[in-house]
């Protein structure tokens, strides 16, 4: 076996170990909020409900790529028991295969070390480390398989079947981003108009295909059962949630936002190494075999401070590499910038720039921070890391052992902090605290879901007295087939208990009993009937701060059609006349 084989081995056996550590972190923590979100809304696929019409998420475009899975395991399994870790192992080995195919492209003729980088990165990322399909995540994997195909093609010289793959995933990406489309149809337009030869517009035409071929079975499968019309009349409740800042003032701050969060918060704990740069760019510091180290120690120490500092954040060390990696290059890099641009344009054209936008137009669709804008930063590490790795190479020629281990150093660093964080930080639950592969070592206060859509899952003991309540309340209820039920204020996992009872709402986000959308939704739009069911859960169950005055226009309604009102341990049950609960 060549020395080439085995660190091919080598490679595909890390990322293979590393997907079986993820693995076990699968089962710790229980989201209430954003898992349940998203798959309460394709659950609102499987029971009929049509798209942009009965659903008023503004984040729904990218449900009907979880659609077939969710019905999979449905039709296997026969209920909801279990599918949050499901979809959370299908992540993962999603993941795990972009992974894969990353290192497998990029390596061919990237420097491997980089490669490798990139491929773990991309596996161990999850914005906010929420572990289930967000969309988050399904944009960020897609968005590189478009980048891995297109290099397969115009790198390595594959066949163009990659370029209508290429687009295909871009086109998944602009599902889980639609504000992706912005770019891809100006990057389009771009391409049309100054490309010189017919020969280059029939590659542009293979990448279109690809889209155009996603578009037309997405159209299809959204106007189905539905009309343009209905849409469109739905669309200013959509993008009008009051939960989203969309005041002119919110989108002039998310126009900068990015830029805002890739450098500020950096100025204090970069200065050291901006004074550096300066003292060599004045030559008061010359690069000699002594400074040099000094220079690469101080930047490296930067880097875990940076990483911890911050941000205690999944992406703290990605955004983190980020300035490293430049700061590296100006000390080090033989180039000066207009030679750089011709130098580096592989690593420019496929990660740093796509990288960028990415992390812009994610920080401009959410009204989170820093999170989303590493979202854009793990395509970036891929460019970051072969600039680094070149530099280094400039100023270290040496083959020697030592030299070989500092060069990997900065990248073991992004790895593994970025792999402490995703294990060890939860979202939206108790702490759990550092455990050992395989070898649960929970917190007291920490119990196993053993039914319902989390079933397997640890979590807060709290927090599982408050699931079993809800989940004891709708198993309490007498449905029939075709009945609905509306939770207030934020329960979206709840929607999945029963598949009696389906969501007859506006939507399975947070939707307090005053949101200004509930009365145009069942007033103004035909077929979107009273509930036979609203639960209002109470304030003391997580994220819930319900208040209900009797002057909402839900309540007036409900008291007018005879509502029976039932106090139940979760909060305040609402049912029809004709509908039961047994107390």
């Amino acid at each position: 076996m060549t020395v080439k084989h085995k660190t091919v081995l080598f490679a595909y056996a890390v990322i293979a170990i590393t997907a079986l550590l993820l693995f076990n972190n699968l089962f710790y923590s229980f989201c209430w909020s954003d898992e349940g979100f998203y798959l309460s809304t394709v659950n609102r696929m499987m029971t009929g409900e049509r798209l942009f019409i009965d659903d008023w998420s503004p984040t729904q475009s990218y449900e009907p790529l979880l659609y077939p899975l969710y019905a999979f395991f449905i039709k296997i399994v026969g209920s909801t028991d279990g599918i949050y870790l499901f979809f959370r192992i299908a992540t993962l080995f999603f993941q795990a295969l972009t992974a894969v195919a990353a290192y497998c492209i990029f390596s061919k003729k990237m420097r491997r070390s980089a490669s490798l980088t990139l491929a773990l990165v991309a596996l161990i990322f999850a914005r906010a480390c929420i572990n289930g399909p967000s969309y988050y995540v399904i944009g960020c994997e897609t968005y590189l398989l478009g980048i891995v195909a297109l290099y397969a093609f115009f790198e390595l010289h594959r066949h163009r079947l990659f370029l209508f793959i290429s687009g295909i995933f871009f086109a998944l990406a602009v599902l889980c981003n639609p504000y992706l489309a912005l770019v891809y149809i100006t990057v389009s337009a771009a391409l049309l108009i100054f490309s010189a030869t017919r020969k280059r517009w029939k590659l542009w035409l293979c990448i279109w295909a690809g889209t155009v071929f996603v578009a037309v079975i997405y159209i299809a499968a959204v106007l189905y059962k539905t009309d343009p019309v209905s849409i469109l009349k739905s669309l200013k409740y959509i993008f009008n949630d009051p939960a989203y800042g969309r005041k002119p003032i919110h989108t002039i701050k998310r126009l900068y936002k990015c830029p805002r969060l890739i450098l500020f918060p950096y100025v204090i704990t970069n200065l050291p190494m901006i004074a550096a740069y300066i003292a060599v760019l004045k030559k008061r510091i010359a690069l000699t075999p002594k400074t040099k180290p000094l220079l690469f120690l101080l930047n490296t120490i930067l880097l875990v401070v940076n990483g911890i500092v911050i941000e205690k954040d999944c992406g703290a060390f990605i955004m983190a590499f980020f300035h490293y990696g430049i700061f590296t290059a100006l000390l080090f890099s033989p180039y000066t910038l207009k030679k750089a641009a011709v130098e580096y344009k592989r690593e420019l054209l496929y990660f740093i720039i796509p990288g960028l936008i990415l992390s812009y137009f994610f920080c401009y669709a959410s009204d989170t921070g820093f999170g989303v804008c590493s979202i854009g930063m793990v395509v970036v590490s891929g460019g970051i890391a072969s600039v680094y790795i070149q530099s280094f190479e400039n100023a270290f020629p040496s083959e020697k052992l030592s030299n070989r281990l500092l060069k990997y150093l900065p990248l073991a660093i992004i790895v593994c902090g970025t792999f402490f964080y995703r294990v060890n930080l939860t979202y939206r639950d108790i702490r759990l605290f550092p455990h050992i592969a395989f070898i649960p070592s929970r917190h007291p206060a920490t119990e196993k879901i053993t039914q319902g859509p989390a079933s397997g899952l640890y979590t807060g003991s709290i927090y599982k007295r408050q699931y079993d309540s809800i989940l004891h309340t709708l198993e309490r209820i007498d449905t029939e087939k075709g009945d609905t039920i509306f939770i207030s204020q934020l329960a979206p996992w709840a929607y999945l208990v029963d598949k009696n009872l389906a969501c007859g709402a506006p939507t399975t986000w947070r939707l307090p009993p005053s949101d200004y959308r509930i009365e145009p939704y069942y007033e103004d739009f035909a077929g979107h009937r009273l509930p036979d069911y609203i639960l209002f859960l109470d304030k003391s169950i997580r994220d819930n701060d319900n208040e209900i005055s009797g002057n909402e226009w839900i309540i007036r309604r409900l008291n007018e059609r005879g509502y029976v009102q039932t106090s139940v341990a979760c909060g305040l049950l609402y049912a029809a006349q004709r509908k039961g609960y047994a107390e």
